[in-house]
């Protein structure tokens, strides 16, 4: 028996209850399941497998051999075009620098290969930052967090959503114990995607966390000066002049 605000309660019901979680848990699976079987029909029958991370490949695989497409979104579509089947469309890379030295390793691989271990890796990072802190049952809550439509969608197009929120997630839970660790999370999640972390610096402004901020701060400074090192100032400058393209392609796009 267990008691609970001041009731005996009977020692069956917290294990009924472990059972009704995990029902509900299965049912939700099963939906999400069901739905992510036709998400896949449909997004496929539009747009090859990995159309997100087909751009970043192509700049990974380019950078070394031809910098000065990386940033161009003609010429980078142009190289992209045997495997956008039946896509149209330009199809540009506008991640920062330092993302390259994330992306570089990937452009050596064929791009099949490279896309399933991307978006693997990504998965697996996150399944990771995610099941040290979830209780049973851990697996049946992951496996519906996977089959959700945003999860689905990831899988599907190769975006670098999974990464980013492998490091925030991580970032966050050792943010009390271990600020500096957090920070380092943050900075190399933040030259990787600069907007997905853009109000970072408020929300550890109004937690005074200063020594994750600092350490937030020179990771993605040594990022950034390693990415100099390797690609050089250039890449920087043709990367900020490509941003106002970026904004004009998706303002006029219908």
């Amino acid at each position: 028996m267990r008691v609970f605000a001041g009731h005996t309660l009977p020692s069956w019901l917290p294990r009924a209850w472990g059972w009704a979680r995990a029902l509900i848990l299965l049912g939700a699976i099963l939906y999400l399941g069901a739905a992510a079987w036709d998400r896949v029909d449909l997004v496929l029958s539009r747009q090859p497998l990995g159309i997100d991370f087909l751009p970043m490949w192509a700049a990974a695989h380019e950078v070394f051999a031809h910098p000065e497409r990386v940033y161009d979104f003609q010429g980078l579509t142009r190289f992209q075009h045997p495997l956008l089947a039946q896509f149209h469309g330009l199809r540009p890379f506008v991640y920062p620098p330092p993302a390259l030295l994330v992306l570089a390793p990937f452009g050596m691989a064929p791009f099949s290969v490279a896309n399933a271990l991307w978006t693997v890796a990504g998965l697996i990072a996150l399944l990771g930052a995610l099941a040290t802190r979830l209780k049973s049952p851990r697996f049946l809550v992951l496996l519906a967090m996977v089959l959700s439509p945003a999860s689905v969608l990831v899988l599907l197009t190769g975006q670098v959503t999974f990464l980013i929120a492998a490091f925030g997630v991580a970032a966050l839970l050792c943010l009390k114990d271990r600020p500096l660790l957090a920070g380092v999370l943050f900075g190399i999640a933040g030259v990787i995607k600069p907007q997905a972390l853009i109000l970072l610096p408020v929300a550890l402004f109004a937690l005074k966390q200063w020594r994750a901020m600092a350490a937030a701060a020179i990771a993605a400074g040594v990022a950034v000066f390693f990415s100099v090192l390797a690609f050089g100032v250039q890449a920087w400058t043709e990367w900020l002049h490509a941003l106002p393209k970026l904004e004009k392609l998706v303002m006029s796009s219908p």
